[in-house]
């Protein structure tokens, strides 16, 4: 039940937050083997391959007798041959029809953004959302968000989101993953008992943001989060969903 694009979508968000990944798609000794910009290849030593063909033989015995999906990495320090299990989130990406496309945001990331909301009331707060597009398919991956910028404006009726290391961050989660992961909008919240209708102000960043974004093609996504619900904003249309249970 979880889609392959879901599952490589997970990944990266580990890639980008979870420092046991560092420099987990940046190895040496790539092969091209065809034309096409994406037809590369690892080098991979033999005593690497028969160090995983045995975790993998023992790991797949022991996932093949629960439930529920499991999704690791496993990386081999290359001094002392140490090897450190890293878990996955593969719990499938849920999906919302806004504006015409096709929005999958991965729980995860919705658990983070209440989990920031709930920590900043009564003022609201807010960031960066990180992303990918599928412009042939009309699917867009909502799948990390970045710390609130330090400089920020936080208060019980406004957020005005800062911008201190913000680009630094941005290209940081695009260089761990091999440029896989952009810019793909904003978030915030509103406070208690003020509902997810987008304000004034909201509706004048979005259009902003839409002009910005025009010059590469892509729609950004503004998502706000409150009290037992929240509201998906693409192409000027927007859809309000109920806080998933367990959020």
């Amino acid at each position: 039940s979880v889609r392959l694009d879901e599952l490589e979508m997970a990944y990266y968000a580990a890639v980008v937050s979870d420092p046991t990944l560092e420099g987990h798609l940046n190895a040496a000794g790539h092969v091209r083997y065809g034309q096409s910009c994406r037809d590369l290849s690892g080098q991979i030593e033999q005593v690497h391959v028969s160090i995983n063909a045995g975790i993998a033989a023992k790991s797949l015995r022991a996932a093949l007798t629960q439930d529920a999906p499991v999704a690791k990495v496993w990386r081999t320090d290359p001094t002392t041959l140490e090897v450190r299990a890293i878990e996955i989130d593969p719990r499938s990406m849920k999906r919302f029809e806004v504006g015409g496309w096709t929005i999958l945001v991965r729980l995860g990331l919705l658990e983070a953004i209440w989990e920031r909301r709930d920590e900043r009331l009564p003022n609201e707060t807010g960031g960066v959302l990180l992303g990918d597009f599928d412009t042939s398919r009309k699917l867009i991956y909502l799948v990390d968000a970045l710390e609130t910028p330090a400089d920020s404006k936080e208060d019980h009726g406004s957020f005005i989101r800062g911008s201190y290391g913000l680009p630094d961050a941005v290209a940081e989660a695009g260089s761990k993953t091999q440029q896989m992961l952009r810019y793909a909008g904003e978030w915030h919240s509103h406070p208690t008992g003020y509902g997810v209708l987008p304000s004034v102000d909201d509706v004048g960043l979005y259009g902003y943001m839409a002009a910005q974004m025009a010059v590469e093609g892509y729609p950004p996504i503004m998502l706000i989060a409150g009290d037992n619900e929240f509201s998906l904003i693409v192409e000027n249309q927007r859809i309000t969903l109920e806080r998933l249970g367990g959020l």
